[in-house]
């Protein structure tokens, strides 16, 4: 037999679960979708594997310092070499006095790890 404390303790718990049990399952009937890359209000959804290739293309380095395009290859595990106009390399101890003329691949080409890009650059001072 249950003692008339004991009931009062046991009355939030019943309450507590029995609202769980009812609103669980209809929280997760609106997370479901009807389609596969549809979200619940029509949307269509992107696989995170969309996401990375849509943002792993190269950027356009054209105009822009040296320093920036070097940043970017270390950020993203990009390799690169560095050339002058006349194919020779120079020696670029500030990179920021150097800006990018062009770059190979070009801006908007995906990019793999470790992939290699070339750029081409001429001092601005």
């Amino acid at each position: 037999m249950i003692s008339h404390r004991s009931a009062r303790s046991l009355a939030p718990r019943l309450f507590l679960t029995s609202t769980a049990a009812v609103i669980l399952p209809l929280t997760l009937i609106g997370c479901g979708s009807s389609q596969p890359g549809e979200t619940a209000a029509g949307q269509t959804s992107v696989s995170p594997a969309e996401q990375t290739s849509a943002s792993n293309t190269l950027p356009d380095f054209k105009d822009k310092p040296l320093y920036d395009a070097i940043i970017f290859a270390r950020d993203n595990d990009v390799s690169y070499t560095v050339k002058d106009r006349k194919g020779h390399t120079p020696e670029t101890k500030n990179t920021r006095e150097w800006k990018v003329v062009s770059q190979t691949p070009s801006a908007g080409t995906p990019f793999e790890p470790r992939q290699k890009i070339e750029l081409t650059v001429e001092n601005s001072k």
